[in-house]
């Protein structure tokens, strides 16, 4: 028992920690983060100064899920932006309510603003079913219920899937957005060609807790099961009769005696001569049956 214990005790800290590092990776604004090299750009765009003071792509930021921030001081070109939010940071626009001119978009711009809308919902998704997990798996470390454990295996694989396929959507939005989307000009297929090759493209710590939270989820359902064989083993232990385990741990030693293995040794030990009819045969290979019970009274099975 004090087995299945520490499983459980690992499952839920495994649990805690996957539930934790979805939520930091789900709110903060480290995703990815696009290096722009301004200095090699100033001499080879025409009017770059110009295009700095009102176009956000061609500053280096970093985004999250909700938010795309610009470090440093240099954001002036932000105070005209009624989306601006902490002074560095501009919104993602997830069309929500949907604006007028949403009807006349690309296929592939809808297609992008749908998948970003499942990765947050599924990520939410996750963090519930991971909640949930946590519960269950707390009331089975104090209570051993293999039903529990089972439960929060169920529940921790469903959100660890549901976490990667909130990852696998982020991806899908990511290529639509480098390669398919021209709806507005700052997505990438429309930048300048020396923008493009300039614009240096990396995944941060945020996107990488991401993928952590998924292992570790994993990792936590399947203590989860190994806790549940662990308990499942012990309660079939306790339920078996007393004297059922005590008949199945003499059976072995007792049926050679039961089918003359006994006598025909003892026999041949004191030279007595053993025709081919004392051969008592092969010992028997099948196993009791679940009612073969021996009775110390009578001195049998």
């Amino acid at each position: 028992m004090a087995s299945s214990t520490a499983c459980l005790g690992c499952a839920v800290l495994f649990t805690v920690l996957a539930l934790g590092f979805d939520a930091v990776s789900f709110s903060t604004d480290y995703w990815v983060q696009n290096t722009v090299n301004d200095t090699y750009l100033q001499q080879r765009i025409t009017g770059f100064a110009m295009k700095r003071n009102t176009l956000w792509y061609y500053h280096t930021r970093h985004n999250g899920l909700f938010k795309i921030c610009f470090p440093g001081n240099k954001t002036t070109f932000l105070d005209s932006r009624t989306d601006k939010v902490d002074n560095h940071c501009l919104y993602v626009d997830y069309q929500v309510p949907e604006s007028d001119t949403y009807d006349t978009k690309s296929q592939d711009y809808k297609t992008f603003i749908n998948l970003m809308r499942c990765q947050v919902a599924f990520m939410i998704l996750s963090m519930v079913l991971f909640v949930i997990s946590f519960i269950t798996g707390a009331f089975g470390c104090m209570k051993s219920r293999v039903p529990l454990s089972r439960a929060s295996a169920i529940l921790v694989f469903l959100g660890a899937l549901c976490l990667a396929a909130g990852m696998a959507f982020f991806h899908g939005a990511e290529y639509l957005e480098k390669n398919k989307v021209k709806d507005e000009q700052s997505f990438p297929s429309n930048w300048e060609e020396e923008l493009k090759s300039n614009n240096n493209r990396t995944y941060k710590w945020s996107y990488i807790l991401g993928w952590v939270s998924v292992g570790l989820s994993i990792i936590g359902a399947i203590l989860y099961l190994v806790s549940a064989f662990i308990v499942r083993e012990k309660e079939r232990d306790d339920k078996m009769p007393l004297e059922d385990r005590y008949s199945m741990r003499n059976y072995a030693g007792r049926e050679y005696h039961d089918y003359g293995y006994d006598d025909y040794y003892t026999r041949s030990m004191q030279g007595g001569y053993l025709g081919p009819q004392d051969d008592p045969g092969p010992p028997p290979t099948s196993r009791p049956p679940k009612d073969y019970y021996y009775d110390p009274s009578q001195n049998r099975y």
